[in-house]
């Protein structure tokens, strides 16, 4: 389900944590095993998707 407007920072923060966590320790090689093609793909793109938002806060100095 797609996250309401008003908690869509809040959301995503929390599952980013939480797949953040599950890298620890993990090599490229051992992820890959141990997700789906699927989940290979959704990862991909949250890491297209992160670098997306670095360019942003570089290019905006919204954070500090």
């Amino acid at each position: 389900m797609a996250n309401m407007s008003y908690c869509r920072w809040q959301n995503t923060a929390s599952d980013l944590d939480d797949c953040v966590d599950s890298l620890d320790g993990l090599s490229v090689e051992k992820l890959k095993e141990a997700l789906s093609r699927e989940e290979w793909r959704a990862f991909c793109k949250i890491c297209h998707l992160a670098q997306d938002i670095v360019e942003y806060i570089e290019d905006t100095d919204i954070v500090h």
